[in-house]
């Protein structure tokens, strides 16, 4: 379903048209691949029959009165996200309820949706924390502790003349600040998406973003402590308050030398598991839970994107949709180069198959949707 609303998007010019997208995934539609019921349903009809613009508008509560709450929308909302990332939250809102309109109209669904195409418009246009600490470390700074603060100076003499250090001091700490700004960081992350719960229909959705944000808080993971080579001074100012950078209590998740075995009978691994019972039944087939998980295997394990994805699937439930939407928004931020060979090299490579799906990745990647 991706893969079709791709194609659409392209067709479109980078524009959603909930008929187009409807016929898409009735195209792209393979029995095979695991649909459930309601979405069998809908998409052999689409096929047999078509739809238009009036049949679209009540495709997606004939079998099922309310709409579906499902999390399919959800997991295949990555590329619109991508295409609509400069977009006010309000117009990515209602390009979301179009993509979904055929499948998913329950609020549930389309705020599950929504909440992942905000995330990854929103880490698309962003860095990791590794990148931006080696891009804030000129060679000429040397230790932090010989950076001087902003609009400070060094003296030379004994009647404290100004030697002229201010000026450069205040250049890279200018530079930082305005690096540190486009940083993507777990907190960051998910005080954003609820700045804009407004938009948000459902309460269920705002109570899992907050929950998963006060675990980030509570064991402040909060990913500033990452950036060694930014100076402590800047990184005090930068850093949300309720998050103590450089706390020694600071719970640590998988470490990358420690294996998924050792990781499974440790206290971090206990504390993400209790997490995912707070937001989300066992199996995560409504939209909200699907999102709050991956949400949180991806802040859980925010500087290896590989290892956010294995931990989506040891969750257990609905493994194939968490992880897929786990790994779509570390694709927004960390781009490819985190992807397993063993994974890479292993994938399906015939028809919408690994090459093709790349080549239509570089064709959505032209797009910017801003209304």
């Amino acid at each position: 379903m991706a893969i079709a609303l791709t194609r659409s998007l392209i067709a479109c010019n980078g524009r959603i048209d909930d008929v187009h997208a409807a016929q898409s995934y009735a195209e792209e539609y393979q029995p095979c691949r695991g649909y459930g019921g309601t979405a069998y349903k809908i998409l052999s009809g689409i096929r047999r029959l078509g739809v238009d613009s009036e049949s679209i508008r009540t495709i997606g509560t004939k079998l099922i009165p309310t709409g579906s709450f499902g999390n399919g929308g959800a997991m295949r909302i990555a590329p619109l996200g991508l295409v609509y990332r400069h977009a006010p939250p309000k117009v990515l809102r209602e390009a979301v309820a179009a993509a979904l309109r055929c499948t998913h109209v329950h609020p549930v669904a389309v705020d599950g949706a929504f909440v992942i195409a905000l995330a990854v418009g929103y880490l698309a246009l962003r860095r990791p924390a590794a990148a931006a600490a080696a891009a804030t470390n000129p060679s000429a700074c040397g230790p932090a502790a010989a950076v001087p603060a902003a609009g400070s100076a060094t003296t030379d003499n004994a009647n404290g003349s100004a030697d002229g250090g201010s000026n450069s001091g205040a250049a890279v700490a200018t530079a930082i600040t305005d690096e540190l700004a486009q940083v993507a960081t777990p907190l960051l992350l998910l005080e954003y998406l609820l700045s804009h719960s407004p938009l948000l229909e459902t309460d269920g959705m705002v109570q899992k973003l907050q929950a998963v944000k006060a675990f980030v808080v509570q064991v402040r993971h909060c990913a500033w402590r990452h950036l060694p080579s930014v100076p402590c001074f800047l990184l005090l100012q930068a850093a949300p308050p309720c998050c103590n950078t450089f706390s020694s209590q600071a719970r640590q998740f998988k470490g990358p030398n420690e294996s998924w075995a050792e990781y499974f009978s440790s206290p971090g691994w206990a504390a993400e598991l209790q997490l995912q019972a707070e937001v989300s039944e066992p199996f995560q087939i409504r939209a909200d839970d699907a999102a709050a998980v991956a949400l949180a295997a991806l802040c859980c394990h925010w500087d290896r994107p590989d290892d956010a994805v294995v931990a989506a699937v040891h969750y257990g439930g609905d493994t194939d949709t968490v992880a897929a939407i786990t790994g779509a928004m570390a694709g927004a931020l960390y781009g490819t180069q985190w992807l397993p060979a063993r994974w890479y090299d292993n994938l399906e490579n015939g028809t919408s198959g690994r090459d093709e799906v790349l080549q239509l990745a570089v064709e959505l990647a032209r797009f910017d949707t801003c209304t």
